[in-house]
């Protein structure tokens, strides 16, 4: 892509405003030549090749090649531990020393350039430093995805400059099978990221890459090597056969170990306190390594890909006093065993050798009884942190309450530490804004001296995908060009303005098109913030419809799409557009329809008439009569589906409990998994149901409980499933097994939640379940369209079997002020930002000032601020009046309020005659329940009244039929 001559105002580059310049192009003829050694190898071959050709693209003069020294200006290449580099000058040679890592020196005067690094790779990074000083720029892989200036004359500025990298370790983990991707790879060391590769190949050479091996192997190492799976699997076998001893120990035997991807059998992790199995373990890997003699290699240690440990008594002993929190129960076995490997393989005999171990699953946590090795680097797996907020984000509950704390550890005990990231393991193929927060996470890991970062991508040019994985493997780069592109940039740049450096890059991007796109992007990065929503590792999709739960942001985003399409000056740009608005309709707008289909079916339960016995049989006539929910779905690789195993929900209630009856169909072969035993955090491996509920009472927190089908019980609470503590609610569970299904019925007492249950209210719930499938895998399904935890997309559930008596009680669907309908009137009221609420009447004959607030609702995602002046303000809605046979005549009411106000609460009926007296003063900065009794008896239209007078926020209004024996005292507040 050649466009118009670009310069940034901190570039060290000059054109020609310089007084003193190593001169290599002017007026579009070469003045110099790039000067090989005779034996330059194929890194500094590459590297010339890269800087002629770029120049040549700049200015129409490819620099010359070669190694005899002409009379012309040189460009050369110098490996600061070479003869020479003796011949530098005092200065050079002084500012060389201060060169880490692969960092590098250039120096330019009047006789040319010398780039000077202590690696090969360091050469590389030298000439792309030249050509991104004079404004080159590769937004991502691919010549399409270039932007080049034009110029006739390229010169450099006299000067001795040193660049170092902000990390040693900048890592693009290219996962899910792409092959020989040379557009990525050219890209990754253009950008200043290091290539990392596990295959001894002369083709890489020369990006200069790192070699790297190891990952989920244990069993693999311990039967010895293999290159071939069908091998590896058939001498584990055969090891297993003659000395099951060298295997876990699992409920009471031995059994293989292995990877559940590749099949459906438990394993379990080897016996590491037999010594035979780290010696062995030890002698395959030292194999691997003596492949890569001479060459700079990082071996990874890491368990198999699941957490079943053994638990013989030798084992059990190693891992001491265990730490509380699930993540560290095996984090002192683990360090026995990488301890062990540290000593025997970090020597003289491997002296290019670098040992990492990944520290993951239920061993992320620093080990308290053995001090690691501290030659070893640690690769921290953060699963299931938030990746749209910061890890240093106070807001950020997940982040700050865990994720933060579990990396400062780490830096506290002084280990050396790198990253295995998720980014791109986020809903919607994780197109979202999230690349200002990934940038001060990198900030953060500099200020902790990390050692650096492993960032999962796909690589868009690759060839070898298979069909599932295509799309993703294609686009995942390009929805996160930006987070790609800054990853490199302040990988090196650590200290700069994110701001302006956005700015910078995003204007080149998208050209004239970018103050579109700019107002576009910050509108969708808003809609996450306001969704008060978190994104982690396994999110469902439907958060992204959640984020869209806003009127008039779904059509406001996609017209500033079409006006960035119209700005767009070029096909490319109008590509790179087209492109967007694609990931915007597939990701987000299809997952808001979703997220309406489902927000929509809502679901009534039905209060129980009779004693409801917990026996796990729905003998009682209110199970008959209760309404069945069936549409369970499984979400997994291949989208959101009806699930393969269907389930039957049914849910009852009175004041004090919730009742469910679930019923799970079972595989043809009839089986199940229950393996669990003693521990009741490993129920989630088994064949299970989980429930999670909330109501407004419970301040954005959810009630989990899991059962399965031995009635074996785990329970927490939290408002994410990052952040939970274990609880007990006391619930009463009976299971039945029967061959084709299994059943659980189950009484909760909401006491620790609510004080009662009144007919009307809401509760948001789901039900889960993971079934086991006829091919050995578990199914995960749930009522909520497959997911599991966020309780802001569980199905609203409403206690009674009534129609409801508001419309848009919670506030949640917001829209802009009703106009009056008489001519020359206008509104006396004022509405800030222009925001009113659905469905609720503001009365001109009583106005005040209305707030559409959404930054700390009771529940949902937004609440109302009246501001009364001083006077009366008066909110009113019209009722749907209950059939005259189901009109008891008693009308509760409920609603959140916080402030300092007073409230008068009645229903209001024709020629203003008023029915109840619910009066309070208000003086509160905490949301507490208004409650109280209404009764009416006639059969008349009426309108329910709301009198503030002062300063109040009020959220969730109930109003529902009431029995006698409902009633709550109002009295009380």
């Amino acid at each position: 892509m050649k466009l118009n001559c670009f310069m940034t105002g901190i570039m060290a580059f000059s054109f020609s405003a310089a007084l003193s310049a190593a001169e290599l192009v002017s007026g579009g003829k070469a003045k110099a030549s790039i000067l090989l050694s005779a034996d330059a190898g194929a890194v500094e071959k590459h590297a010339a090749a890269e800087l002629s050709a770029y120049v040549g693209k700049i200015t129409g003069a490819a620099l010359p090649v070669g190694t005899n020294q002409g009379e012309k200006t040189t460009v050369e290449f110098v490996l600061f531990n070479s003869p020479a580099a003796k011949s530098l000058p005092p200065n050079i040679q002084e500012k060389a020393s201060e060169i880490i890592d692969d960092g590098f020196v250039i120096a330019s005067d009047v006789s040319g350039i010398k780039i000077i690094s202590n690696s090969q790779r360091g050469l590389l990074y030298g000439a792309y430093r030249l050509l991104k000083d004079a404004g080159v720029i590769w937004f991502m892989p691919g010549e399409e995805n270039e932007y080049i200036p034009q110029n006739a004359d390229f010169k450099i500025a006299d000067g001795v400059r040193l660049f170092n990298p902000a990390f040693a370790q900048r890592r693009f983990i290219l996962n899910g099978g792409s092959g020989y991707t040379p557009d990525t790879y050219d890209w990754i060391v253009r950008n200043g990221i290091q290539l990392y590769i596990d295959q001894l190949d002369g083709k890489y050479a020369k990006w200069a890459p790192v070699y790297i091996g190891g990952g989920h192997e244990m069993t693999d190492l311990l039967a010895g090597n293999y290159p071939k799976s069908e091998q590896r699997s058939a001498a584990a076998e055969k090891l297993f056969a003659e000395h099951p001893e060298y295997f876990g120990l699992y409920k009471g035997q031995r059994i293989m170990g292995g990877n559940p991807a590749h099949s459906s059998r438990i394993f379990c992790q080897p016996c590491t306190s037999n010594p035979e199995v780290p010696a062995r373990i030890l002698k395959s890997t030292k194999e691997i390594i003596s492949r890569y003699e001479g060459k700079e290699y990082i071996r990874i240690l890491c368990n198999d890909d699941h957490m079943n440990w053994c638990e013989c008594a030798p084992c059990k002993a190693l891992d001491g006093k265990p730490p509380a929190e699930e993540n560290g129960l095996y984090s002192n076995r683990w360090w026995h065993f990488v301890n062990f490997m540290a000593q025997n393989l970090l020597s003289k005999d491997y002296p290019n050798l670098k040992l990492h171990a990944m520290v993951y699953q239920n061993y992320r946590l620093v080990p308290e009884n053995i001090k690691p090795d501290p030659r070893v680097a640690v690769i921290v797996c953060p699963h299931q942190r938030c990746y749209i907020h910061s890890l240093n984000d106070p807001a950020c509950f997940p982040n700050s309450a865990k994720y933060r704390k579990m990396f400062d550890s780490w830096h506290a005990a002084g280990v050396r530490s790198t990253t295995f990231e998720y980014h791109t393991n986020l809903p919607g193929n994780s197109y979202l804004p999230m690349e200002e927060a990934w940038v001060r996470d990198l900030k953060y890991y500099h200020s902790i001296h990390m050692e650096g970062f492993g960032l999962v991508t796909r690589a868009p040019d690759g060839k070898t995908y298979i069909e599932r994985r295509k799309y993703l493997g294609k686009n995942m780069w390009p929805a996160l060009w930006q987070l790609h592109w800054l990853t490199g940039y302040f990988s090196w740049n650590i200290d700069a303005d994110y701001e302006k450096v956005a700015e910078e890059i995003n204007s080149k991007f998208y050209g004239s098109a970018w103050k579109h796109m700019k107002i576009y992007r910050r509108t969708l990065r808003e809609a996450v913030e306001l969704s008060r929503e978190h994104m982690y590792y396994g999110s469902p999709p439907i958060l992204l419809g959640s984020c869209m739960d806003r009127p008039g942001l779904v059509d406001h985003l996609e017209s500033l799409l079409a006006s960035a399409e119209k700005a767009a000056e070029s096909p490319l740009i109008l590509s790179r557009i087209q492109r967007e608005k694609g990931y915007f309709e597939k990701n987000w707008k299809t997952q808001y329809r979703n997220y309406l289909k489902d927000k929509d079916n809502r679901i009534a339960a039905q209060k129980r008439k009779e004693k409801i016995v917990i026996d796990g049989l729905d003998r009682e006539a209110d199970w008959k009569n209760a309404k069945q929910v069936y549409n369970f779905a499984a979400c997994d690789s291949s989208g959101t589906h009806a699930a393969r195993l269907g389930s039957i929900a049914r849910v009852c209630f009175d004041e004090e409990n919730l009742y469910f009856f679930l019923e799970g169909k079972k595989a043809k072969n009839g089986k199940m998994v229950l393996e669990t035993s003693g521990d009741p955090k490993k129920i989630f491996s088994d064949s299970h149901f989980e429930i999670f509920l909330t109501c407004p009472a419970m301040k954005g927190e959810d009630y989990q409980l899991a059962v399965n089908a031995k009635g074996m019980k785990y329970q927490t609470t939290g408002t994410t499933a990052a952040a939970r503590k274990e609880t007990d609610a006391k619930p009463e569970i009976a299971v039945r097994d029967y061959p084709d299904l299994w059943c659980a019925e189950i009484r909760i007492p909401v006491k620790n939640f609510t004080p009662k249950i009144l007919t009307g209210d809401f509760w948001n719930i789901n039900i889960a379940r993971a079934a086991l499938l006829e091919n050995g895998k578990l199914e995960f399904s749930s009522w909520c369209n497959g997911i599991f935890h966020g309780n802001t997309l569980f199905r609203q559930v409403m206690m009674g079997t009534q129609e409801p008596l508001l419309k848009n009680p919670d506030f949640e669907v917001v829209c802009a002020p009703e106009q009056p309908k008489e001519k020359n009137k206008r509104n006396t009221w004022i509405f800030m930002d222009d925001k009113s609420v659905a469905n609720w009447i503001f009365s001109n004959a009583n106005p005040g000032t209305l707030t559409v607030k959404t930054d700390t609702p009771a529940s949902g995602k937004v609440y109302l601020h009246v501001s009364s002046g001083g006077k009366y303000s008066f909110i009113d809605q019209f009722i749907r009046i209950p059939e005259k046979d189901k009109n008891t005549g008693i009308y509760a009411f409920r609603m959140m309020a916080r402030g300092k106000a007073e409230l008068l609460v009645r229903l209001r009926g024709p020629k203003t005659k008023y029915y109840g007296d619910i009066a309070i003063k208000i003086d509160s900065n905490q949301w507490f329940p208004v409650t109280g009794i209404v009764r009416c008896d006639e059969q008349v239209q009426l309108a329910l009244s709301i009198r503030i007078k002062g300063e109040l926020d009020i959220d969730d209004v109930h109003l529902s039929m009431a029995d006698s024996e409902e009633m709550p005292d109002s009295s009380k507040h």
